[in-house]
């Protein structure tokens, strides 16, 4: 099976992936990605223009490609909360509800932790 590639320009940040990373897990993808193409594309620079923070994006990617979740601890500053709130709102946009309940779990469980 060829996997066809797909150019990405979010938020200035440019992404080079396949049709079937981001179908995988994410029902957003799915309803967008036709047989050919995205369904009326906007296009800049032979990128898809997408709405949305191209450094969260990265953090989206890294999960659709492998699973991944983000780890985001500082030595000194701890755990970036407002990060994994801003990665949650991006993965919930792009409907990846596998990555939205694990950081809704992730943030739950990082709270519980600094208040025990």
């Amino acid at each position: 099976m060829t996997e066809s590639l797909v150019k990405l320009n979010v938020g200035g940040h440019r992404f080079l992936t396949t049709r079937e990373t981001l179908t995988c897990q994410s029902v957003y993808f799915t309803a967008k990605l036709g047989e050919d193409d995205f369904k009326t594309p906007t296009m800049v620079d032979d990128h898809i223009l997408l709405t949305g923070m191209g450094g969260r994006f990265a953090y989206i990617l890294q999960y659709l490609r492998g699973g991944n979740y983000p780890i985001l601890f500082d030595v000194v500053k701890g755990f970036d909360y407002a990060t994994y709130v801003k990665i949650r709102h991006e993965a919930m946009f792009f409907s990846i509800d596998a990555l939205v309940a694990s950081l809704e779990s992730l943030a739950c469980r990082l709270w519980l932790a600094q208040i025990t």
